[in-house]
Parts: C-alpha cells; sequence; structure tokens
C-alpha cells in the first residue's frame, strides 16, 4: 500500500490475512484480540490501523479483490490465452479462499458503494476475460461469470474438508481441485446444482 513503510505494510497484511482466514473458519465474529494473536501483532498495533470490526471486514474484502484484479491483469500480460489467465484467476481465489470470504462477509457489507465498485470493478474485468476465451473458443459459450463464481465456491468448500492441502500452494491448490472432481461429488451435489464444466465440449465424432 502505498506510503506506508515497508514494517507498516508487512504488519497490515499479516493482520488482513489472519482476519481472513479468521473470518472463515471461526466466523466473523471472531475477536480482535485473537486476530491479532494470528498476526502475530499487539492488538494496540491491529486497532491503530483498524477502527473497529467492520473497518477490519471492510478491509479484507477489498483487499482480496484487489489481488484478483491484480492477478488477472498480470495474467493476461503472461499467458498465451484467456483460458490460461481464467485459470491463473481460479488458482488466485482459491488461495485467497474468495468463495468462502464473500459469502461470510456480505451480510454486514452488502450496500457498501466501495464494495460494490470493487466487486463491478473485479466483475468487468473477469468478464472481459471470459468473453475473450469464448472468443478464442477455448471456453463453452454457456459459461458465465456467474459459473465461475459458483466454481469458486464450490471448490472453497472442498478445500476446507481437506486440511492437508495447502491454502496458499498453488500446486496444492490444484491436486485439491482435481482430486474433488474426480472423485466425484454427489453429496455436494446434492445440496447445489452442479456446475457446468469449464472446458469446451469435444467434437462427436460419427
Amino acid at each position: 500500500m502505498a506510503g506506508l513503510r515497508a514494517d507498516a505494510r508487512h504488519n497490515r497484511d499479516h493482520i488482513l490475512t489472519a482476519a481472513r482466514d479468521a473470518f472463515i473458519d471461526q466466523g466473523v465474529g471472531t475477536p480482535l484480540d485473537e486476530i491479532a494473536q494470528r498476526a502475530g501483532v499487539a492488538i494496540a498495533t491491529l486497532r491503530r490501523r483498524f477502527a473497529d470490526r467492520h473497518a477490519l471486514q471492510r478491509a479484507v474484502a477489498l483487499d482480496v479483490w484487489a489481488r484478483l484484479i491484480e492477478e488477472t491483469e498480470r495474467a493476461g500480460d503472461e499467458e498465451p490465452d484467456a483460458f490460461g489467465v481464467l485459470v491463473r484467476y481460479m488458482h488466485r481465489g482459491l488461495e485467497l479462499r474468495a468463495g468462502s470470504l464473500f459469502p461470510a462477509l456480505a451480510p454486514d457489507l452488502d450496500g457498501e458503494d466501495d464494495i460494490a465498485r470493487a466487486r463491478e470493478e473485479a466483475a468487468g474485468v473477469l468478464r472481459t476475460v471470459v468473453a475473450t476465451a469464448h472468443e478464442e473458443g477455448t471456453l463453452r459459450s454457456d459459461i458465465d461469470v456467474g459459473d465461475i463464481g459458483l466454481m469458486l465456491v464450490r471448490l472453497g468448500r472442498s478445500l476446507a474438508h481437506l486440511p492437508r492441502c495447502g491454502r496458499g500452494d498453488r500446486a496444492a491448490s490444484t491436486r485439491c481441485a482435481h482430486r474433488w472432481t474426480s472423485s466425484g461429488a454427489e453429496r455436494e451435489s446434492r445440496q447445489t446444482p452442479r456446475p457446468k464444466a469449464l472446458l469446451p465440449r469435444a467434437p462427436e465424432h460419427r
């Protein structure tokens, strides 16, 4: 974050990460002193940076949106096609636990202007990627931004039940995702509609 000393940025990043995981794992009512302990900072440091719980929740959500946008834009410069960008978005979303975080924070943050702007900016970036992938033929034409969000939520739930998977490790997140898809999610699919496959259908050979 511009204007902050390196140690202040370090503390802020640790607080946001600790708060994100606490809100997901223990609920949005996790005591602030416990979050400070998770982050390895004094409670006074946390309170100096974030006036109250709501300010911390808001900062966590905005930070995750910003990181998703940053990764997607970087991937656009580095990946050979839009589907590669989409895969990078999915990996980053899993690392940041976005599919679990945003539903947890929504009741407290919905309706706030800066949250709505960040969400729309991220959705706009993703819509561009999805549209480009459709044009390239690398993504099925009936897959939209909503399907990507649903996939993140469902994969996030599955990863939460696989504790040995490293949430911050890209390869581990990929292995967990493959384990989830290959093992079949009958129990999960009875609770929510089964998401469409992300890859285009293979052409039929007659």
